[in-house]
């Protein structure tokens, strides 16, 4: 069997895009947790501005030696 770098390139862009249909339906589907109910993507850009608030606070409080 020889290698055909289109056959490749082709089957290589349907597994990406099978990937990308089952991770934005993870992301956006609503999770519920006991009486909690969020969607991942909230829960993700939530977590990294507080992450962003934390460093900032860390930043200004902490001094650099």
């Amino acid at each position: 069997m020889t290698f055909n770098p289109i056959t490749f390139l082709y089957d290589f862009f349907f597994t990406l895009a099978d990937m990308v249909s089952f991770l934005s339906a993870f992301l956006f589907t609503p999770i519920t947790i006991g009486t909690w109910t969020f969607t991942p993507i909230i829960a993700l850009g939530g977590g990294m501005i507080v992450t962003l608030l934390i460093a900032k606070l860390i930043k200004e409080f902490v001094p650099l030696v």
